[in-house]
């Protein structure tokens, strides 16, 4: 949002919603495009990495813990 209000020229003081500023700008925002890169930059976080992520959640193994 910060480089839209910049766009516009609305300063941090200004009370102005974010509505009001992606329409100045013809833009749309959903939460469901949000969602989905957020998901997607998870899951290539998790893949990048070995861990319990990776086997837990993408390949379903359950590992236990090492004893002490």
């Amino acid at each position: 949002m910060w480089i839209w209000r910049r766009m516009e020229q609305v300063s941090w003081k200004d009370k102005v919603i974010d509505v009001d500023v992606l329409q100045g700008v013809n833009e749309t925002r959903s939460i469901l495009g949000i969602t989905r890169y957020q998901k997607h930059s998870w899951i290539g976080h998790v893949l990048r990495h070995d861990g319990f992520l990776k086997d837990s959640t993408l390949e379903g193994k359950i590992i236990e813990k090492p004893p002490r």
